[in-house]
């Protein structure tokens, strides 16, 4: 697992720098944190099996939340805050998930199953992504909307587009 993640953590871009440090910072005084302090995120999204599924998670996915931080208390929170100010780090994103709320899908199964799947579509992004923290899903969920994202077969989807509009609001 180690290894992965160094892997993954390899191929961000530049501005890695600073979610290193404050990654280094979290690391070197855990006994400031009441709960977990997950993150960079990119560290933490794994189980797309395939490199398709990999591909349509990240291209779904902002960039800038591949570098933020999820923090499972207030107290958490405001400790990553304070120490973004006080180490001068410039971070796209600390989020706070202290709970998870309900996914909300933009059609039933029983419709995906009739008439979406037949159109083309595959199933939810979130339904890519295994083995990877709740409170990161949740913060996916809320900033990304992985839960009502789509994904399917771009030549069955085009030619079956009326049906996918008359099924997604």
């Amino acid at each position: 697992v180690a290894a992965n993640r160094l892997t993954a953590f390899s191929r961000l871009n530049a501005a890695t720098k600073e979610a290193v440090r404050l990654r280094e910072w979290i690391d070197k005084n855990s006994g400031l944190f009441v709960a977990r302090v997950l993150g960079p995120v990119a560290l933490e999204v794994v189980g797309a099996s395939t490199k398709l599924h990999k591909t349509i998670v990240e291209a779904h996915v902002g960039h800038w939340l591949w570098t933020s931080f999820v923090c499972e208390t207030k107290k958490d929170y405001d400790t990553l805050h304070a120490a973004q100010r006080d180490q001068k780090l410039t971070m796209p994103g600390v989020h706070l998930v202290a709970e998870a709320r309900p996914v909300s899908r933009p059609a039933s199964d029983q419709v995906m199953r009739a008439h979406l799947r037949p159109a083309g579509v595959e199933g939810y992004v979130d339904d890519l992504i295994q083995g990877t923290p709740p409170p990161v899903l949740e913060m996916l969920e809320r900033q990304a909307q992985i839960g009502q994202a789509m994904y399917g077969d771009a030549a069955r989807l085009e030619a079956n587009a009326a049906v996918v509009e008359r099924h997604v609001p």
